[in-house]
């Protein structure tokens, strides 16, 4: 997201991968909180869970890079 709130697709941009919980890059980080699963709160989200709400709310008032992650057992 800009400066001036607009929300773009950024193509060829880095991703960090996660491990066990944990990114492979220092430069990035996970939000927490926003999960909602049995008192959970950590970055990992339910299949059932969606980017909206409050981490919505979140991601728009703070520009900057943002990905999603699949996290593959």
């Amino acid at each position: 997201m800009t400066e001036d709130g607009t929300v773009t697709d950024e193509e060829g941009l880095y991703a960090p991968r996660l491990y066990e919980n944990e990114l492979d890059d220092k430069t990035w980080t996970l939000m927490n909180g926003y999960s909602h699963q049995n008192s959970y709160g950590g970055p990992i989200m339910h299949n059932s869970e969606y980017i909206g709400g409050a981490m919505e709310q979140d991601i728009l008032s703070t520009p900057g890079y943002y990905v999603a992650l699949v996290f593959l057992l």
